[in-house]
């Protein structure tokens, strides 16, 4: 018995006390409990009246998936839409300075607060689920949909809305103004409402095909995964920006971040690798390779704004020994370790590509597109090239100025400049050329996405264009790289202090 009860105390320590607070909460509110009541009404007034006043119900064969879809759509709506406002409303309010949270003066962690936010959010989900699986399965005796279907579209809706609730964590957690913040709450809506859309369709579509009857095969099995494997990435990736958000700004909130993207790319990479071997398309790879410009080339735009410099706190984690320092310097807080992490990612991508095509699988059907690899070249070559640049007018002009945190905002601001000015200079200079080839030769040379659209002979001059920019503005930075370099050493401690002496009178 004493052994039950050490347990019992054990478990209940262990438990995360931001999840203890919002089911509470959330079941002595009224939002939860009117939710489970309209769910129990809504299923039980639409099988009703599929059983009772449908006409065909005995003899239409697709009864049961009409009405398993409708209660579909009514699960995932609401899912997508009501949970996430709810959750992210309150978590918003918790951080506004007007109605502070306990839980940010307490001792309680960034992780623990938002796991115990996921947490919770996710029982919300399988509360909801509990009310409405029974109904759902029902409609099996309907007809027009068997058991494996139902079960493995419910399965693929709460992927669906486990990415669209840490949508709205991260969105409440990013810190902004309330103009931001409206803006903020409108992109994070048309988020969910393109995650909506793109999940309803997909399961009609399965449900339309006969989803159940593929569970024998490779190919369900490898989409089962893949799509497993996604949700779980967008949704690491949405836990790792939300702690990034609420962690204070002298600790190394980057490092997080960055070691997990680079565990995401490096898994993609092999799985892609296994495919296109097992496949013979070489797609894979070249799907792989385009997420990895993406990812090196929003990896070097945000990282122009962080930090130049470590403060004591964050200098004390570096470490002492010169093999671990070296390797953890692309890993932590800064601006150069950022442009150098993604520089790495960019080249380690393109590698096998062009300096080992010899080791692809012998069983891929065609070499990859040269046209593709030359185009993700150049547009990671703009990239780098707008993100070194705006990293030299930080330090040389917004060096002790307040707007050195919005630098990549500066490079963004770049990438619009050199796509739209060049284009309306050479327009009312010269409209006849609109279409000719001139045009596309000199005035789109600033614009990084006209390489996806463009023809052979521009991109040639765009890969000079933006080539030689990025190595000038690299030579630039080289020296800047270095000193962060030879700067990255921990912080030496200070000697202890010693008490003052005290001076004894010579009478005593």
């Amino acid at each position: 018995m004493k052994a039950l009860t050490a347990l019992a105390t054990r478990l209940d320590n262990a438990a995360n006390p931001i999840v203890v607070k919002e089911l509470r909460q959330a079941v002595q509110g009224r939002f939860v409990s009117g939710l489970l009541f309209f769910f129990l009404i809504v299923q039980l007034l639409t099988l009703g009246s599929f059983v009772l006043f449908s006409e065909h119900v005995t003899t239409n064969f697709e009864s049961g998936r009409d009405a398993f879809n409708f209660l579909l759509g009514i699960l995932l709506g609401t899912c997508i839409f009501f949970l996430p406002a709810y959750v992210g409303l309150r978590l918003a309010a918790e951080r506004s300075g007007s109605n502070p949270d306990l839980l940010f003066v307490s001792t309680l962690t960034p992780r623990q607060i938002i796991m115990g936010k996921s947490v919770a959010s996710l029982i919300l989900v399988l509360l909801i689920y509990s009310t409405c699986m029974p109904f759902m399965a029902f409609t099996y005796l309907l007809r027009g949909i068997d058991l494996p279907s139902i079960f493995i579209l419910l399965a693929m809706c709460f992927l669906a809305i486990a990415v669209g609730l840490h949508l709205a964590i991260f969105a409440a957690c990013i810190p902004c103004g309330r103009g931001s913040r409206f803006l903020n709450a409108l992109l994070t809506f048309g988020a969910l409402v393109a995650l909506f859309s793109s999940t309803l369709g997909a399961a009609t579509g399965m449900i339309q095909s006969g989803v159940g009857s593929w569970i024998n095969s490779t190919e369900f099995w490898a989409g089962a995964v893949s799509l497993v494997v996604l949700a779980a990435g967008a949704v690491g990736l949405l836990v790792i920006l939300s702690l990034a958000m609420i962690m204070p700004p002298s600790a190394n909130r980057i490092m997080p971040l960055r070691i997990y993207l680079t565990a995401v790319w490096l898994i993609v990479a092999v799985l892609a690798w296994y495919w296109a071997g097992q496949t013979g398309d070489v797609e894979f790879l070249e799907s792989w390779l385009v997420g990895s410009v993406i990812l090196s080339g929003a990896g070097v735009l945000g990282s122009v704004s962080e930090r130049d410099s470590h403060g004591p706190r964050l200098a004390r984690s570096i470490p002492r020994n010169p093999l671990l320092r070296t390797g953890s310097f692309l890993f932590f807080t800064g601006a150069a370790s950022g442009i150098l992490w993604a520089l790495l990612v960019a080249i380690v991508s393109f590698l096998p590509f062009w300096a080992f095509t010899g080791c692809l699988p012998a069983t891929v059907r065609r070499p990859p597109d040269p046209d593709l690899l030359f185009g993700a070249f150049v547009f990671s070559c703009y990239c780098f090239a707008y993100a070194l640049t705006a990293s030299v007018i930080k330090r040389a002009f917004l060096r002790d100025s307040v707007l050195v945190p919005y630098a990549s905002t500066i490079a963004l601001l770049l990438v619009v400049g050199g796509s739209i000015l060049p284009v309306l200079i050479g327009y009312f200079i010269n409209y006849q050329s609109w279409y000719g080839h001139d045009f596309f030769s000199y005035w789109l040379l600033g614009n990084p996405f006209a390489v996806l659209f463009s023809k052979p002979e521009y991109i040639r001059d765009a890969a000079v264009f933006a080539g030689g920019w990025a190595i000038v503005a690299l030579a630039v930075n080289v020296p800047w790289l270095l000193g962060q370099v030879t700067a990255f050493r921990p912080a030496v401690p200070l000697p202890p202090a010693t008490p003052p002496e005290i001076v004894t009178p010579a009478h005593a």
